[in-house]
């Protein structure tokens, strides 16, 4: 309890000091764990950029974690990184920043060395911001062979987007998704509804949006925000009655809009014409089927994602009635 950062529960975390992140030596995992078992269960190597983040989103903790400012990592010791994640028989690596793609110049370079480098695992990340989305890093995540993303826009409602302080507004949704037609990986778009001022209407504005992503793309959709401690969005609430002055957060607390229910929401994403096989939600993650199907996927040797065999598992789940 007395390091630095730690909280426990009678006591918030103290600051945690901010290192420069170029002077961490590489993390050596092929000395710490046997890697040969983990190659065996297809796991995916996680990699980290940078530390920190830039943006501001009102419900989340990333900058009271790793602070406000983006602390880079140099992009040759990222691509030494991944080579041995390659040299050691794993199968895909996953880019686990915060946000990838921002700061723009630095997305950049980690793809410039990762191609001098000669990886050729295939590269993953479900943290892309739409703002970083333009022609050029397109071109350079195909080059660099990424084959899955997620894109985080949570609304494409100018009313959700400043609630939940993106920092973008629905144009810049619009232009992020027909810029991603570039990418030649498989793309996922998440929404995060149900955040303080979601009705109908503004789900409505968020489904002509799903509506107009090309065919192959999925979606999946959660209704409702965990409420963390010294977030804005906690502030928020408490300060507007919806939650207690003081309340307990180490636990569970979530905060949903009134005006709908999940159901409801889903519904009206669908409403606007984006196809139900396309649709992952929170009920869906928690079904039996999915980690079995997982788990044979594995087995087969099928490299993830496997959010990308969703539409065929929903035909199969029709056809044989589970």
């Amino acid at each position: 309890a007395r390091l630095p950062g730690v909280a426990t529960p009678t006591r918030p975390a103290t600051p945690a000091p901010r290192v420069d992140v170029r002077t961490l030596p590489p993390p050596a995992l092929a000395r710490r764990l046997a890697l040969p078992r983990y190659a065996r269960c297809h796991a995916t190597w996680p990699v980290q950029t940078k530390r920190g983040c830039a943006a501001a989103c009102t419900y989340c903790v990333y900058p009271q974690l790793e602070g406000t400012a983006w602390r880079l990592r140099d992009p040759a010791a990222v691509a030494a990184e991944l080579r041995d994640a390659q040299d050691a028989g794993l199968r895909a690596a996953e880019f686990v920043d915060s946000i990838f793609g921002l700061p723009p110049g630095h997305a950049l370079e980690v793809c410039a060395e990762v191609i001098a480098a000669g990886v050729t695992l295939p590269l993953l990340t479900m943290d892309l911001s739409p703002r970083a989305v333009t022609p050029v890093l397109t071109d350079a995540m195909n080059a660099a062979g990424f084959t899955a993303v997620g894109i985080t826009i949570d609304s494409a409602s100018d009313t959700m987007l400043a609630t939940l302080g993106k920092g973008y507004d629905a144009a810049a949704v619009y232009h992020a998704a027909e810029t991603a037609r570039g990418l030649t990986a498989r793309r996922l778009w998440f929404l995060l509804l149900g955040g303080p001022g979601e009705s109908a209407a503004t789900v409505r504005e968020t489904a002509r949006f799903l509506a107009r992503l090309p065919a192959g793309d999925l979606v999946y959709a959660t209704y409702g925000i965990r409420v963390l401690p010294g977030t804005a969005l906690a502030r928020q609430l408490q300060a507007s009655g919806a939650l207690p002055p003081a309340p307990d957060l180490l636990a569970p607390v979530f905060y949903a809009a009134p005006a709908l229910d999940a159901a409801r929401a889903y519904t009206l994403l669908l409403d606007g014409g984006f196809p139900a096989s396309h649709l992952i939600t929170q009920h869906d993650s928690g079904t039996r089927w999915l980690p079995a199907v997982q788990r044979v996927a594995a087995f087969l040797g099928i490299a993830p994602p496997y959010w990308r065999f969703v539409p065929w598992l929903y035909h199969a789940r029709r056809l044989l009635r589970v």
